[in-house]
């Protein structure tokens, strides 16, 4: 809807729900069966709420990553098969980290409710430094087999 928009930020700060989030938000899509589609806020097209928790809106925090944010992940729902459906879920988080390059590809924790494998299914771990903050875990890791 904010495709020809001149300032995104502000039009995505109206609607209730999204707090500015979105803006450099790309989809990313498998459409061999079962289909895949991923929602990634990718830093390195200019998001300026990117959830870095600096508020400076470069895209990277104190340590220096920049991010892509997995705010949703789904597989087709008419495929049945739970070990399959992790499979695809695996595979999407595995291609998404590869295009993400030098990034670090997160995945926001609420999304967490919506997929089928589990942490060690899908080489996920929470982010330390997020949760060493106090507060509610808000990101997870997308890591390689051998971190």
């Amino acid at each position: 809807a904010d495709k020809n928009a001149k300032n995104k930020e502000a039009l995505r700060k109206a609607v209730p729900g999204l707090e500015g989030r979105g803006v450099g938000c790309k989809v990313f899509a498998c459409l061999t069966a079962p289909a895949t589609m991923s929602l990634v806020e990718c830093d390195d097209v200019g998001v300026s709420n990117n959830g870095d928790g600096d508020g400076d809106g470069d895209g990277s925090n104190e340590r220096g990553d920049i991010y892509w944010n997995v705010i949703a992940l789904i597989v087709n729902p008419t495929e049945r098969s739970l070990p399959i459906v992790i499979d695809c879920e695996r595979a999407a988080l595995d291609e998404l980290r590869t295009l993400a390059g030098e990034a670090v590809l997160r995945i926001d924790a609420t999304v967490m409710n919506s997929l089928a494998g589990s942490y060690t299914d899908l080489a996920i771990v929470p982010d330390t430094v997020e949760s060493e903050s106090g507060g509610e875990l808000q990101w997870l890791l997308s890591v390689t087999e051998e971190s």
